[in-house]
């Protein structure tokens, strides 16, 4: 398998950043509450986010549970359910 070029990593990160974002502005209303709530440091959520960084398995597991929702759903694999935020 061939490695993913700049560009097609990201076609992948951008939006999974923005989706991050509005996921997280639907359940905690602004980044700092859910930075406060979940103990995530600010530089990497703004990494990920910015499409900076490309999340590992493990973290995307820690952030879907913040959120309340599951790894699928936070790629946008799945279709969302309304949940609230632990």
């Amino acid at each position: 398998m061939e490695k993913l070029t700049d560009a097609e990593k990201k076609e992948i990160l951008e939006p999974f950043g923005k989706r991050l974002e509005a996921l997280i502005y639907e359940r905690f209303k602004t980044k700092e509450k859910f930075l406060r709530d979940t103990g995530f440091f600010k530089a990497n959520l703004h990494q990920f986010i910015k499409g900076e960084v490309d999340p590992q398995l493990t973290t995307l597991h820690r952030l879907a549970n913040a959120i309340g929702i599951t790894v699928e759903e936070l790629v946008g694999e799945k279709k969302l359910k309304k949940t609230k935020a632990k």
